[in-house]
């Protein structure tokens, strides 16, 4: 059975460096693409993902209630707040720089973009469930051990949680170009 957050926190408050090591483990994925939802920049929302952990490390005392997972999004998003009053960055800049990579057309990093802001917008049980099921390419059986679950509950969870982000996205996408 997996630890709760809460005790990887006390763990951590009380030296334990591994716990913390835990949480990120845990959380790195919805993290990261929260951190690209926000920036549209792969290397950009690693630094971004990347100081917003040592930035909760620093300040994992003044942690008082809620879960981890909700208070690293704030964090993020305080984070993102301040590196865009620095830079300035505006959408057709990052749209012109995708074109000139040659990376994805602008459409697709819309979606991609839009995913993004709708997975980090699950609840926490729908975050680490989706994420846990697209790591594990699916294995229900694996997913079931890491987060402690039985696979039909599982199933149940990812089906819950895709279902809500299709339907948030139908609202903003036509998707019947991306299911062929």
């Amino acid at each position: 059975m997996r630890e709760r957050d809460e005790t990887l926190i006390d763990r951590t408050r009380a030296g334990e460096k591994g716990a913390y090591f835990e949480l990120v483990k845990r959380h790195h994925g919805p993290v990261l693409m929260l951190s690209y939802a926000l920036t549209g920049d792969a290397d950009e929302a690693r630094d971004l993902c990347q100081e917003a952990f040592l930035r909760a490390y620093r300040s994992l005392r003044h942690l008082a209630s809620g879960t981890f997972g909700d208070w690293m999004v704030a964090q993020v998003r305080r984070l993102h707040e301040e590196w865009r009053k620095r830079k300035q960055m505006t959408f057709e800049r990052l749209e012109g720089d995708q074109k000139r990579a040659g990376t994805v057309d602008a459409r697709t990093a819309r979606a991609y973009r839009l995913l993004a802001t709708h997975f980090c917008g699950l609840d926490e049980e729908g975050r680490q469930v989706t994420f846990a099921w697209h790591r594990a390419k699916g294995d229900l059986e694996a997913v079931a051990r890491e987060i402690g679950e039985t696979p039909g509950a599982v199933q149940a969870q990812v089906a819950r949680a895709h279902k809500l982000m299709r339907e948030r996205l139908e609202k903003e996408l036509d998707l019947s170009e991306f299911d062929r």
